[in-house]
């Protein structure tokens, strides 16, 4: 569907489909109060073209079958008045930014909703921002950004639209798939779900920035998901979060060649209770963050030989485990690890034994340099 279909006059895109009138997309806006870093001025700018939005709904209301009433010049009027609508697209586009990304990281209560319903719940409100007026909505039509988060929950007809409209930006991309809990339909079939996840990723993993995966499944047709995702090449990736939450998991998810070892641009990467002789750390020659959340009984001589291979890091973030194998390994003579670029260092849920083994094999030579340890 291209955007000369989806215009104010003609609006046939997904959030009318959904019936999302404009009196419910002001009154849905109105209701998100979330202060950013810049939200005070912002929310000030909304809240007064939304008591002016509301007025001409009033008179409009009052007024049903007056002669008089011409409701294409209340909304000029409106508009020409409007403080919102008197500000650059550059700053609308911003504005519009900020609320999308707000709904996105708000978080759900899955005790009360099941987890394949959660993202979809947020459709309508990240929509609602582009029905306020048709000034702004054009201008959200023509931000790329706006469109560039994807959720592989969301209906295949909402991710297809949010791709086209995202005009070839790079994607961020978020993957889950979760145990069945007695919210999901009996007998519910995850295996379309996991075949489309796959089918995404080999279509656009090109343009893929950011990709979050979280797994808390079992299965052969979860392994083959991951087998496929590790055959891909991921040549803009700067971003990768995952997390392994599977209770007692008989197998773990090898990170050895991950996305066939083609990550020239990966920076940030987040593991989850990963098991770090699953890695191979020549895949993290660029990396500048890294956060690690340890499986139990992972040895730690694991992390300091991973960490040989990141001489770019200048952020490192390692929570231990609840339960560590054994007594602390023995402290080193000489360091075998040396982050020269390093800035940030927290070590959080270890024993004092772990953390000093991990000092012993490892120099960090920037200066100044933060150290945070919390002993379990």
């Amino acid at each position: 569907m291209s955007d000369a279909n989806v215009g104010p006059q003609n609006d046939l895109d997904v959030a009318t489909r959904m019936n999302i009138t404009a009196s419910e997309a002001i009154r849905s806006l109105n209701g998100v109060q979330r202060e950013r870093s810049q939200g005070l001025s912002l929310r000030t700018l909304i809240d007064h073209a939304l008591a002016d939005e509301t007025d001409v709904e009033q008179e409009i209301e009052s007024n049903p079958n007056s002669d008089t009433l011409d409701l294409t010049y209340l909304k000029v009027f409106h508009n020409a008045k409007s403080l919102l609508a008197r500000l650059p697209p550059e700053t609308l586009a911003e504005i519009a930014q900020c609320h999308i990304t707000d709904i996105r990281e708000s978080a759900e209560d899955l005790d009360k909703i099941c987890w394949l319903e959660a993202p979809r719940k947020k459709i309508p409100k990240i929509l609602v921002i582009s029905h306020v007026f048709s000034l702004w909505r054009n201008v959200i039509l023509n931000t790329p950004a706006c469109w560039s988060h994807i959720e592989l929950l969301w209906p295949q007809t909402v991710i297809n639209e949010f791709v086209a409209r995202s005009k070839g930006k790079f994607l961020s991309v978020h993957a889950s798939l979760y145990q069945g809990d007695i919210k999901m339909p009996r007998n519910f079939d995850l295996t379309p779900l996991i075949a489309f996840y796959s089918d995404f990723l080999t279509r656009n993993m090109y343009r893929v920035e950011e990709l979050e995966i979280w797994i808390d499944l079992r299965g052969t047709h979860v392994s083959g998901f991951w087998e496929d995702l590790k055959r891909l090449h991921a040549p803009v990736l700067k971003n990768f979060a995952f997390a392994d939450l599977r209770p007692n998991a008989n197998t773990e998810f090898l990170l050895e060649n991950l996305f066939s070892s083609d990550t020239p641009r990966l920076s940030d990467v987040t593991l989850l209770a990963v098991s770090l002789s699953l890695i191979k750390p020549e895949a993290f020659q660029s990396l500048v963050s890294l956060e690690l959340h340890l499986r139990p009984h992972t040895p730690i001589t694991n992390l300091t030989r991973m960490l040989s291979n990141t001489p770019l890091l200048e952020n490192l973030l390692v929570f231990g485990s609840d339960i560590e194998s054994g007594p602390p390994p023995t402290l080193l003579q000489n360091p075998i690890t040396r982050l020269s670029h390093c800035r940030i260092v927290e070590l959080q849920r270890m024993q004092a034994g772990t953390i000093n083994y991990i000092f012993s094999a490892t120099t960090v030579n920037s200066s100044p340099c933060s150290l945070t340890c919390i002993q379990r």
